[in-house]
């Protein structure tokens, strides 16, 4: 959506609409339901949340996922983004201790290196 480009109405929408269906939508209709859908801009979660049944998540929100998860916490879902709103829901966000903050950058980190992988071995 490039901001507030794509909310605006007329051709800036339409423009919008169809850089969204060039190949971000698609692939994110195609992705399986344990695949996370990462955005960190506003626009791009909206269009992400208004153009398939999916939810894109902020990085920060993944970092809370993979602290709950390495403290044994996670709650059990489909799709990381319903993992994500069980987590809102229960009022309990991530609170640092000691050594956490290290596990949920090697967290992100192997995360970031598995999907780099998983990519170049599409190509």
């Amino acid at each position: 959506m490039a901001g507030s480009f794509g909310f605006e109405q007329g051709e800036r929408y339409q423009v919008a609409i169809k850089e969204g269906e060039r190949v971000l939508l698609p692939r994110v209709r195609q992705a399986p339901d344990g695949t996370f859908v990462i955005a960190d801009g506003f626009s791009c979660r909206t269009q992400v949340e208004q153009g398939s049944d999916r939810r894109a998540l902020h990085l920060a929100e993944v970092l809370r996922l993979a602290l709950r998860n390495a403290q044994g916490n996670a709650p059990a879902a489909r799709r990381p983004e319903l993992a994500n709103l069980a987590v809102q829901e229960s009022g309990h966000g991530a609170r640092r201790r000691g050594g956490r903050l290290a596990t949920v950058a090697a967290t992100a980190t192997a995360a970031v290196l598995a999907y780099t992988l998983r990519r170049r071995g599409r190509r």
